[in-house]
């Protein structure tokens, strides 16, 4: 984790003709991967510390990237039911499959 916190450091300092076009128009998604990194870092690297001077095992923890499922199982009813309803919602408006 250190030596990966130093590449960061490194790249953004001494080759910022890399960094900036890669902060800013970042479409891929590995940003995100970035920006999780170094939030984690943040707050695993005190934690380390503290466990360190303490003896014990402690970990704090921060809520903002907490992984929320929002998912709704379906049955294969409800599938066919929700399909019925956009066929008919469809046919109401006076449309055919092949114009959707």
């Amino acid at each position: 984790m250190y030596v990966a916190l130093y590449a960061l450091g490194t790249l953004c300092r001494y080759h910022p003709e890399k960094w900036n076009p890669f902060i800013r128009n970042d479409i891929t998604g590995e940003k995100l991967l970035v920006e999780k990194f170094t939030f984690y870092a943040r707050r695993l690297i005190p934690n380390l510390a503290l466990n360190h001077i303490t003896g014990k095992r402690m970990c704090f923890t921060n809520d903002k990237y907490r992984q929320t499922d929002k998912t709704t199982p379906v049955s294969r009813n409800d599938v066919q039911k929700i399909i019925e309803e956009e066929m008919r919602k469809l046919s109401t408006k006076g449309m055919r499959m092949d114009e959707f």
